[in-house]
């Protein structure tokens, strides 16, 4: 009976130290310390990068093997959704209105091989209020052409740019009044035989710039920058009905 007792006692003990490390108090003074939960990081406040810490590699060459690229592929959407699109357009002095679309880009002729799916952001942004006190950063030694004689009226860019993350970005700013309902499409022709506009690669969704020095944006990362790039306005004027207000072309 007493050797009953005993064990008893034992593990009785053995589960009170158990209950107490549940609660996190140590037994018999021993220190404690928080054990985190799997998966989770302490909160922090400090200021997060536009661009996400990882780099995508350079595109793989043309006739390499399918699996490469669409390896290389799935990076270069996973690189495309982690931007920080908000910081990135606070940084010029903009402010994103409405959301962020994602747009596939099947394939660029004689840049990507058939089977392999890319990534293209468009946002629209417009002018951020003056006592937001930004300084808009500037772009110098990126490749920027614009045409101001677009219809609207308004100015169409097309750009290639290495800051954060090698990028292409189209755009059309109106800076007229009433609706301007339309899109932005980024398009490529080569270098060989350059078109302008270019055959369509990525296509933003139709949205009404309403508001004078709204802007629309395409963007495509991480891609091979030597070719013959376009920026187009497409007025849209409902069902496939569409009208060209004005093409803007750049050789990188």
């Amino acid at each position: 009976m007493k050797q009953r007792y005993a064990l008893i006692t034992t593990v009785a003990a053995i589960m009170g130290i158990a209950v107490l490390l549940l609660v996190g108090v140590s037994p018999a003074g021993a220190a404690t310390k928080p054990v985190p939960q799997s998966g989770v990081q302490p909160h922090s406040t400090a200021a997060q990068p536009i661009f996400p810490a990882y780099r995508v590699p350079p595109m793989p060459t043309y006739n390499a093997p399918l699996a490469t690229w669409q390896a290389w592929a799935k990076q270069q959407r996973e690189f495309t959704r982690s931007v920080d699109y908000s910081a990135l357009a606070k940084s010029h002095g903009k402010v994103i209105v409405g959301q962020v679309d994602y747009i596939p880009v099947y394939r660029i002729p004689g840049m990507t091989p058939p089977g392999v799916t890319l990534l293209a952001e468009s946002d629209v942004e417009i002018p951020a209020p003056s006592s937001s006190n930004i300084t808009a950063v500037t772009t110098s030694g990126d490749p920027n052409k614009c045409d101001t004689s677009f219809g609207g009226p308004g100015t169409g860019c097309i750009g290639a740019f290495t800051s954060g993350g090698d990028r292409i970005a189209a755009s059309y700013t109106y800076e007229g009044s009433g609706a301007a309902l339309g899109h932005v499409m980024l398009g490529e022709s080569g270098v060989t035989n350059p078109e302008c506009p270019g055959s369509a690669v990525a296509n933003g969704g139709n949205v009404d710039l309403a508001t004078a020095g709204a802007e629309q944006i395409v963007r495509l990362w991480n891609v091979n920058f030597s070719a013959y790039w376009s920026s187009t306005w497409w007025e849209w004027h409902g069902g496939n009905n569409y009208s060209n207000w004005g093409n803007v072309c750049a050789n990188y």
